[in-house]
This record gives structure tokens, sequence and C-alpha cells, in this order.
């Protein structure tokens, strides 16, 4: 299916740019999806429309072996993870968690991995939420809506450092929000 995608790809520099992304991180790729959704047809699912997400911003990776490009699509592919996580929950299959769980036998592990991913979820968006409008906004336009700092520094009348700091300090409220306390490292 993703070497289709190659073919489509009109510009030659660009067509083998993703197909050396693709070579460098599908099997982070996949490793990733499959130990968030613990099944390997819906982390195929995952890897693919990650993929199709981080072609349609692939002009923005410049150095594709870097720390950053890679953080960025170990960030996609966690993000649609999540996104089928909380799809599978609110009935994109019409099963509800608490349903299924008397169903099946205690030792299941991935219902209750997709139990725990799910109060995660619940526990970051309510930090999320109660971030200070300005924290907010940045966490919905950087993460989200996936706009560069340049970008955000624009739309908001701020500057690329203000933007990048008030990032940092959003997640610096999130994580102690979440009791990861104060370490500068993250």
């Amino acid at each position: 299916m993703v070497s289709l995608f190659f073919t489509m790809i009109n510009n030659e520099d660009v067509r083998n740019k993703v197909e050396r992304i693709w070579d460098i991180y599908r099997g982070l790729m996949m490793y990733e999806a499959r130990r968030i959704l613990n099944d390997q047809t819906l982390a195929e699912d995952a890897v693919q429309e990650s993929f199709i997400k981080i072609m349609r911003h692939v002009e923005k990776l410049i150095d594709i072996s870097s720390h950053e490009t890679k953080a960025y699509i170990v960030s996609i592919v966690r993000s649609v993870c999540y996104d089928m996580l909380r799809k599978m929950k609110n009935g994109g299959n019409n099963v509800d968690f608490e349903d299924v769980t008397e169903v099946l036998p205690d030792d299941e592990p991935d219902i209750l991995s997709k139990l725990i991913l799910n109060e995660s979820y619940d526990a970051i968006k309510r930090a999320i939420q109660d971030l200070p409008y300005n924290l907010r906004s940045i966490i919905r336009l950087f993460l989200i809506e996936e706009h560069s700092h340049s970008e955000i520094a624009e739309i908001l009348g701020i500057t690329e450092v203000a933007s990048r700091s008030r990032l940092k300090r959003a997640k610096k409220e999130i994580r102690k929000k979440l009791g990861g306390g104060n370490d500068e490292k993250h």
C-alpha cells in the first residue's frame, strides 16, 4: 500500500526523501504502534495513517536522520494510535470497554493496556484543559494542528523564542499536574 504512495509522488527528490524516511523509520513506527495497540492489524493501519500524515509535512523535515525527525515521527504514530483507541472507546466499533472486560478472561493484557491508556489520555486532557489560555493555545497549535514555531509566532503575534518558551512551560505544567515533577530534562 505504501509503495503505491511512492509512485504517486511526481517530484523525484521528494519521492526519494519519502522512501528514505520509510526505510529508516518503518520498523520504529510499527514497534510503537504495536506497543500501544497490542494488535498487528491495527498497528499496520496506524502506521499507514501516520505515514500519510508525515508525507503531508515532508517538506518541513530537513534532516531526516535527526533526533527531531525521529521524535516527530514517533509523536505522529502515538497520536494516531491514541486516536484509534479513543474512537474504539467512543463507539467506533460500538463496543463498550466495560462490557468487553466482563466477557474476556482476566489475563487479557490487551484490554487492560487500552484501559490504562484511556485513563492516561483523560488525565493528560484534563491537565491541558487546566492550563492558562496562552499555554493551552501553544499545545493546540504545536501538537494538535502541527504548526511550526515560526507559524505559531505569526498566528499569535509573538516571537519564535516566545513560542518555544511557552511550549516548554506548558509541558512542564502538564508534567507537574500528572505528578511528573519539575524535571527540566524532559
